[in-house]
């Protein structure tokens, strides 16, 4: 099968340009492909806000089902979720550390946090995401603890 994913970007803005003091909200619409190229489809619709200690990260975008489900259990980390319709977020650290989080419509999802490009520190991170497909429409939420952020100044 050869796979591209449908929904990966990379958001260059510094965490704390998106949270100034007193603003806990920032929305971002994917309107490319992780290469640069247009979509076909509507938007996906990705918001941040700040929770306490979290981070939450919600999208909304079109459902696609393919690749079908993962075989995976709903709101479990699942290796390899790269190869599965998802969206990802990259947060950007000092020194070349970052979390990866992939979400996927079917509920499943996967958190890395890595030193250099592939270099895992840490990976299949618990995390309380639940997400729901309606028609064409997936929407999710993720609520990522702050410790697993690799600096508060992250790059997004």
């Amino acid at each position: 099968m050869d796979f591209c994913p449908k929904f990966l970007t990379l958001l260059s803005l510094r965490m704390a340009e998106i949270f100034p003091k007193h603003s806990s909200k920032f929305s971002y619409l994917i309107n490319s492909t992780w290469d640069s190229l247009p979509i076909d489809h509507k938007p996906i619709e990705v918001t941040l806000k700040e929770d306490g200690s979290f981070l939450e990260l919600s999208v909304k975008g079109t459902f696609f089902n393919d690749p079908p489900a993962p075989d995976g259990p709903a709101g479990q980390p699942f290796w390899q979720l790269w190869n599965y319709e998802v969206v990802e977020a990259f947060f950007l650290g000092p020194n070349n550390r970052y979390l990866e989080v992939e979400l996927n419509p079917h509920g499943q999802h996967l958190l890395l946090l890595l030193n250099g490009v592939k270099v895992d520190v840490a990976d299949c991170l618990p995390l309380k995401f639940n997400a729901t497909i309606s028609g064409s429409t997936w929407k999710g939420t993720a609520l990522i603890p702050e410790e697993y952020f690799p600096d508060r100044k992250s790059v997004v």
